[in-house]
């Protein structure tokens, strides 16, 4: 081949090339745009455009299982339904040949099978999305998640302990532990007091600080509030729990409006669980309850003027 055609030839490659390029991104790009009006149905046709134009074009195939899993419905087990579940799969797939460490694709087969009900599937995809990307945080949060979602608290709650361990100096997974047992069914009020002070000792900003007592004020209350089955002395170390970890806020912060609440519905629960049969010392307390709450109102008043003031006093710098 002289000289001339073959120059003809890499001119004619590259043209190709290039306009392949352009035509799938075109397709790619209307596709993106149906997909952020949720327009599903349309965004799949233009994203399987841009895979004729570059089979190999990893992106289209992550946005192609999405738009399938917006639209799988799940509970619905028609053909329609099982073929959207079923493309999505296929998607995913290629996308994790390409890439096999791809956070989003393993998060999207992992929530596609969740969907589905199949528990297994789902854990095995948030498994593998911690194995190859074990020093990213959120991938144990999620699968934590999960298995709270399933009632399987126990194992939630060592995928927490797991993240800790990465990191046991970052104060964030200590929090994230704290409100797992806070917000379990039924809560383990004690174990998220416990989880929250061990982010205490970890933690340095005030601002911190004053929120992580406040949190603990907040638990214990919930804890007395909520557990009937407790004994007089079970709920007043509850209380005095309580009534500790707030005044540490209000200490740190004296115009901290929450804490002082959360003292007086403290003080109330004293009042009735505690000293409901001292007639005298239950109305003390309620006394020093009411205080407390126009306190609160006080504060509350100067936190929302300061607030209003803080947008003028920017702009007049």
């Amino acid at each position: 081949m002289s000289k001339r055609a073959l120059g003809a030839v890499l001119i004619l490659a590259v043209c190709l090339s290039g306009c392949k390029v352009l035509v799938r991104q075109y397709y790619f790009n209307k596709g993106n745009t149906f997909f952020r009006d949720n327009k599903f149905d349309r965004a799949i046709v233009m994203y399987e455009k841009a895979l004729d134009a570059d089979p190999e074009f990893t992106k289209a195939y992550f946005y192609l299982g999405s738009s399938y899993l917006s639209l799988f419905k799940p509970g619905v087990n028609d053909e329609k339904n099982k073929n959207r579940a079923k493309k999505a799969v296929d998607a995913f797939t290629r996308v994790l040949e390409k890439e096999p460490n791809n956070i989003d694709a393993l998060l999207s087969l992992a929530d596609l099978y969740d969907k589905e009900g199949n528990f297994d599937e789902a854990l095995k995809y948030y498994k593998k999305r911690i194995a190859n990307n074990p020093k990213e945080p959120t991938g144990y949060y999620v699968m934590a998640e999960f298995y709270r979602r399933h009632g399987k608290n126990d194992e939630a709650a060592k995928v927490y302990e797991q993240r800790i361990s990465l990191d046991p100096q970052n104060p964030e997974g200590y929090l994230y532990l704290a409100r797992f047992y806070g917000d379990m069914s039924p809560p383990d009020f004690d174990k998220s007091i416990e989880a929250h002070r061990r982010r205490i000792a970890l933690l340095t900003d005030p601002k911190d600080l004053k929120e992580a007592y406040y949190s603990i004020g907040v638990t214990a209350w919930a804890k007395s509030f909520r557990r009937i089955d407790l004994t007089v002395e079970e709920r007043k170390a509850t209380l005095q729990t309580g009534y500790e970890a707030l005044d540490k806020a209000m200490e740190i912060d004296p115009a901290y409006p929450e804490p002082v609440i959360y003292k007086s519905l403290l003080l109330r629960e004293e009042a009735k669980k505690v000293a409901m049969n001292d007639r005298k010392r239950s109305g003390e307390l309620e006394a020093e309850a009411d205080k407390l709450k126009e306190e609160y109102i006080t504060l509350k008043k100067k936190q929302k003027e300061a607030q209003a003031a803080a947008p003028a006093e920017a702009a007049a710098k």
